[in-house]
């Protein structure tokens, strides 16, 4: 009984940790693209406004409204979770090392059920640690797309290292590729979410 529940605690940590990091690049993607878009639109504007000087009222306007969003855009959401999913990437990827550590001496039956179970109970509250760290005032939304994502690379990872049978989820929508209209409002949603 121990050692099946050690063992599901084992695969639902390494989903995790690859879905927060997962998440953790999402989020700078949003954010490197968004600096890009403001910064390119900004100097745009500007290079408008030269060449056209009989627009200057429509050209403040669309300087003044990119800067408006230049300095909103460390209030969103997506911001201030950076920083929490480093640490928690982090985190998990060291505990996930212990916990396979740990997994082949509780395989062999080298561990007892008491001890195995003490173990995870130590891990459970390291997890709990970690994610209070890192949101502390927050949660972090879940995200069924990359989740069935890093269910599947965890899958193929739990069967190549430890040759389990496992069997692959079913196919995750891609949102029609990255530069589909689906993906689109997929991602803007993401930045406000």
């Amino acid at each position: 009984m121990a050692q099946a529940k050690y063992w599901r605690g084992l695969v639902d940590l390494k989903v995790y940790s690859i879905y927060i990091g997962y998440y953790q690049e999402q989020c700078e993607g949003i954010d490197k693209w968004s600096n890009i878009f403001v910064a390119l639109c900004t100097s745009g504007a500007v290079s408008g406004w030269m060449i056209w000087e009989k627009a200057q009222l429509l050209w403040a306007f669309i300087m003044a409204i990119f800067n408006i969003l230049n300095a909103i855009k460390v209030f969103l959401p997506y911001k201030k979770r950076m920083a929490g999913l480093a640490s928690l990437s982090n985190e998990l990827n060291k505990l996930i090392i212990s916990v396979e550590s740990d997994w082949y001496g509780i395989k062999e039956g080298n561990i007892s059920d008491s001890e195995t179970h003490d173990r995870w109970i130590k891990i459970k509250s390291q997890i709990n640690t970690a994610v209070t760290k890192a949101f502390p005032n927050s949660s972090l939304p879940k995200d069924e797309y990359l989740f069935a994502i890093s269910e599947k690379e965890a899958a193929i990872y739990l069967t190549n290292y430890y040759s389990i049978n496992a069997t692959a989820p079913p196919p995750v929508d891609t949102h029609e590729g990255w530069f589909g209209i689906k993906k689109f409002f997929y991602l803007f949603g993401r930045v406000f979410a």
